[in-house]
């Protein structure tokens, strides 16, 4: 099914609008407001309606203004609370799918030991099997205290290599926090990734999910981490073409432009009301909207099976 912006637009914006009706102040209003705002400043509406190009990136900014951006930021709130609970103090971003979302919630929590992580299933694995100093000093690096303090986010997957990597260099598992799977439950996870459950060091909140939606929304520029020496990650060529990113991109320049650190927008008493059912809840209405529409992007790229 092709996705249709608009009145997908509509559905997340009722949602967020009718989080908790009892509150005068909702807490999701400065959202709604940016959402409005960007969608209102579309720089590819186009003045000739017969050019398809701009009418598909005119749809694509859409697409990331109302869906892909939202769903990103009501993670943002889920993932800060779960990990300040655990007494996380390092954040890492998995290359390359959290590109967006790293700098959503690094705009809303400033403060935070955020880093974009360079990773990947190879780089992980050669990393567990073949021991990469370079590497290793570069993980190292980024953590402000211990291994068991880290919390590792990515848009989709299992997280199974870097729960080996980390077993295997520090013989403790971090956090992992998931926002989609393919798998229906937990005990269809890899082992490895069942035991972290099981010791509560992985969480995924979206299951039965398609990967290509998620991904394609949040294709970066950058090709996939192949090795890590001296001189930094090691990269193949991006395997699509970036130039058709271009309205992805510069829509979530734009709205990050628009965003405030949510301390700064939010109320104590708003704050209170918040619980993990609601924002799960939330998350998973938003995200079936990607799910059960093809984004605009899969007009011009393939979704690659493995990156």
């Amino acid at each position: 099914m092709q996705l249709h912006p608009a009145t997908s637009v509509s559905d997340v914006t009722h949602y967020l609008t009718s989080w908790n009706p009892d509150l005068g102040n909702n807490m999701w209003n400065n959202l709604i407001e940016i959402i409005e705002n960007a969608r209102s400043h579309n720089p590819y509406i186009p003045n000739n309606s017969r050019n398809s190009k701009m009418i598909d990136y005119a749809m694509m900014w859409e697409e990331q203004t109302g869906i892909n951006f939202p769903v990103m930021y009501v993670a943002s709130i889920y993932l800060y609370l779960y990990a300040q609970n655990l007494g996380c103090d390092t954040f890492l971003f998995a290359t390359r799918d959290c590109c967006h979302w790293f700098r959503i919630f690094k705009k809303l929590f400033p403060h935070t030991n955020a880093f974009y992580f360079h990773c990947s299933r190879n780089m992980l694995s050669s990393a567990t099997e073949h021991h990469n100093p370079h590497y290793n000093k570069y993980v190292k690096s980024l953590i402000k205290s211990t291994a068991d303090k880290v919390i590792y986010i990515d848009i989709h997957g299992t997280c199974q290599r870097i729960l080996e990597y980390f077993n295997n260099e520090f013989g403790q598992f971090p956090y992992c926090f998931l926002l989609s799977s393919s798998y229906r439950n937990y005990p269809q996870f890899p082992k490895i990734c069942q035991h972290a459950h099981d010791e509560g060091k992985l969480l995924n909140i979206v299951f039965d999910a398609r990967g290509t939606p998620i991904e394609m929304l949040n294709f970066d520029v950058i090709g996939t981490i192949q090795d890590y020496n001296k001189y930094g990650p090691v990269r193949d060529p991006p395997e699509y073409s970036t130039k058709k990113l271009e309205a992805y991109h510069v829509c979530m320049t734009y709205l990050l432009s628009q965003m405030k650190p949510w301390d700064s927008i939010v109320s104590q008493s708003v704050k209170n009301s918040v619980t993990y059912d609601r924002l799960e809840s939330l998350i998973r209405r938003i995200y079936r909207v990607i799910q059960d529409n093809r984004p605009i992007l899969i007009n011009y790229i393939k979704h690659p099976g493995k990156h």
